[in-house]
């Protein structure tokens, strides 16, 4: 793509979105509520703690909750 004039790139790539960065796998490591005893192992952490939570003590929202839930919190401020 370097032969390519910088016009004709600037146009490709307003039209071509450009390739999305892959995620790297989180650090993976044990469930910071459950006992150890258990050994539940996670590599989901926690949004605002980033404690590792296995899929019993995680908890998942849809977006538009989310965003209701937001501007709940933003109003009692």
């Amino acid at each position: 793509m370097e032969n390519i004039y910088s016009d004709l790139k600037f146009l490709m790539k307003r039209f071509v979105p450009a390739p999305v960065p892959v995620a790297e796998p989180g650090p993976s490591g044990f469930c910071a509520i459950c006992p150890r005893r258990k050994n539940r192992r996670s590599k989901k952490p926690c949004t605002s703690c980033k404690q590792l939570l296995c899929t019993e003590h995680v908890k998942y929202m849809c977006s538009v909750c989310f965003e209701r839930h937001i501007s709940v919190d933003l109003m009692d401020e």
